[in-house]
């Protein structure tokens, strides 16, 4: 089933690890900003990097990027930004 507008109370069911505790960390701020009036903040890295990285796709674009800036060498950007 598809929605045809989604929404802050849209139900959140991501089969990936970055989505689950994305929303747990945001239902956790919920909880806190109702039951003690804590005005809850939080900072979410893209990804995650280092050696041996071996997630596919988006995940290695900064591993990549970095790596390639290490070595002295130019980047070359694509995209519209």
């Amino acid at each position: 089933m598809t929605e045809d507008f989604i929404d802050d109370n849209t139900t959140q069911r991501s089969l990936l690890f970055y989505g689950a505790t994305k929303a747990f960390t945001e239902n956790m701020g919920r909880f806190d900003k109702r039951k003690y009036g804590i005005d809850f903040r939080v900072i979410r890295y893209p990804s995650i990097i280092g050696p041996g990285m071996t997630t596919p796709r988006v995940a290695q674009y900064n591993p990549r990027r970095y790596g390639t800036i290490c070595q002295g060498k130019p980047i070359h950007h694509m995209g519209d930004a």
